[in-house]
């Protein structure tokens, strides 16, 4: 609750975007032990804001999240519908640790079948991590850095601090026994685990 009161102070003092965006994932996440239908609903809208703002990973984080919520809440129809639209973003993205958790939610939903691409990406996504040695964030925070994001944009995409982006990309470095992140990307579509050839220099 600490961070969702911070939150909601910064949103009132600035009435940035991103701020209320957050504030809404945040109280989600509050919200969800004790009533998850409400969870889901400040997650959704938290999903719609940051769509809006260009951030697709971040909905989609958003939108499995709020799927997770709606099935609490017995909203299976609802979930499934907040998930196949993550999958969707997931796989364009090439983030195949939330392509896997939608995926195994989905499979988990009145007993369907994870979609073949899902289970295509989960396989891939293992493969790829056991031949670098990365982690899932690592590789996700590698994919946006490969597609040419900077250390904030990549640090807003999955809610962690540009810094925090630095080390995991330094991290990649030292794994992958790589100098540069232009390097790097290349050695991780070498492996499989990136699906696009590297934008950034």
């Amino acid at each position: 609750m600490p961070c969702a009161a911070a939150l909601s102070a910064i949103s009132e003092a600035t009435a940035q975007p991103e701020a209320i965006a957050a504030l809404a994932h945040a109280l989600g996440e509050t919200l969800l032990p004790d009533d998850p239908a409400a969870a889901a609903r400040e997650l959704r809208r938290a999903a719609g804001m940051l769509d809006e703002l260009g951030l697709p990973l971040a909905a989609a984080h958003a939108s499995h999240r709020a799927a997770v919520a709606a099935t609490a809440a017995r909203e299976a129809a609802a979930a499934r519908q907040l998930l196949q639209a993550a999958c969707h973003t997931a796989e364009r993205l090439g983030a195949r640790q939330l392509l896997e958790d939608c995926a195994a939610a989905l499979s988990g939903l009145d007993g369907q079948p994870a979609p073949g691409p899902a289970r295509t990406a989960k396989a891939a996504g293992k493969t790829a991590r056991a031949i670098a040695g990365l982690t899932a964030r690592e590789l996700d925070v590698m994919r946006l850095v490969a597609d040419g994001n900077t250390a904030r944009q990549a640090g807003a995409a999955l809610f962690i601090s540009p810094r925090t982006v630095e080390m995991h990309v330094q991290s990649c470095l030292l794994k992958l026994g790589c100098r540069t992140r232009a390097e790097a990307v290349r050695r991780l579509a070498e492996l499989g685990a990136l699906s696009v050839p590297a934008k950034t220099g």
